[in-house]
């Protein structure tokens, strides 16, 4: 049984408007995606040092950037490939001197960030994926203690770049789990999952990093006990966290959050609130991947079967006034989160007809 639930009631001409902005501003978009990756980051990326010299501090964690590819083939096998997509491929891999299991990202040069940043009088270039991955995770010392997924080893070379991760062996995407699945999860398993997710984006910012980017193949499940534990990868789109705007739109564009296609400025906070609430709806659902488009035309059904803390807990996630979303810290408190209760079933009488409406957008749109 599935109802429709829309966090906002839209009129035909409002819907269209939405529709046609994000339609006429896609391929823009696209386009500055890759050149603007990282102007939020830049202006704030100057505390974070990673020395492509011999070793510095990334707030106060050493790390040392190589430069030698003979060096990575002296130390590292590649094994298979695991994935590839817009920033390169990953392969799985160990290291030579104690068979740890290891992934191994390349990154062509053209899509590697850096910046200038004077520390003590001197210039060092930071590696803005490497800064995120130390200030989310820590390196080789903090080798499985965080939610983010850590950076052992990383090799800055001519034409590409080497960032080499932990790799649990028994692990898996969150999109190929989801797949093994057969396309949904069981609500108590997604919950699992959820509780960990929240969890690792309220350690992330708290360490400052903004991941941007939160979704099923950004998402690693370690297999290897009777609990699925969730870790997070890929901090290529990530900045740092900021009050206030970011301008520039780097991730997913399918699961960007209605404000940056209403009015092209985000937050942190609400923005990773509300890929939350995609996440978990693409783990309860098999029919279709969440898209924001599709959800502001004309919202999503979801199974009536999901418990009304469950249902709750998605229809907080995808308000679409980011000033109506609760916080991480509220999410984790969740009753849906915090507690196993009975599990309870919405029907369509107590989900009035299956429609959740909220009142119009408060405020009136302001140039970026």
């Amino acid at each position: 049984m599935f109802c429709h639930l829309f966090i906002m009631a839209h009129t035909s001409m409002q819907t269209s408007k939405i529709l046609h902005s994000l339609a006429s501003r896609k391929d823009q978009d696209n386009d500055s995606n890759s050149s603007s990756k990282f102007v939020s980051c830049d202006l704030c990326l100057g505390c974070s040092i990673c020395s492509s010299s011999d070793e510095d501090d990334i707030y106060g964690i050493p790390f040392s950037v190589k430069t030698s590819r003979a060096e990575f083939e002296a130390n590292y096998i590649e094994i298979y490939k695991i994935a590839r997509g817009g920033f390169g491929a990953v392969y799985a891999g160990y290291r030579m001197k104690d068979v740890a299991s290891v992934a191994i990202k390349h990154i062509p040069k053209e899509k590697v960030h850096y910046s200038e940043v004077v520390k003590n009088g001197k210039v060092y270039k930071v590696i803005a994926e490497v800064a995120l991955m130390m200030k989310a995770a820590g390196g080789a010392e903090s080798l499985g203690r965080s939610a983010a997924i850590s950076l052992l080893d990383c090799y800055d070379l001519e034409e590409e770049l080497l960032l080499i991760t932990e790799r649990p062996v028994l692990s898996m995407d969150l999109h190929r789990y989801h797949k093994a699945k057969r396309g949904f999860l069981p609500e108590d398993e997604a919950k699992t999952i959820l509780r960990q997710m929240v969890d690792a984006a309220i350690e992330m910012h708290t360490n400052g990093v903004f991941h941007r980017d939160i979704k099923l193949k950004n998402t690693l499940i370690e297999t290897g006990s009777h609990v699925p534990r969730a870790r997070v990868i890929d901090f290529g789109c990530g900045c740092l966290v900021i009050k206030g705007y970011y301008y520039h739109y780097s991730g997913t564009l399918s699961k960007a959050p209605p404000e940056w296609f209403m009015f092209k400025r985000y937050e942190a906070s609400p923005t990773t609130v509300w890929q939350q609430g995609a996440l978990l709806y693409n783990l309860l659902d098999h029919d279709y991947s969440f898209k924001t488009s599709r959800y502001l035309e004309r919202g999503i059904k979801i199974n009536l079967n999901l418990s009304i803390d469950c249902l709750e807990f998605l229809q907080m996630c995808l308000v679409r006034n980011p000033d109506r979303r609760p916080s991480l810290e509220q999410l984790q408190l969740h009753p849906w989160l915090r507690y196993n209760p009975c599990h309870t079933t919405c029907s369509f009488a107590k989900c009035g007809l299956g429609i959740i409406q909220e009142e119009e957008l408060e405020g009136t749109q302001t140039s970026p």
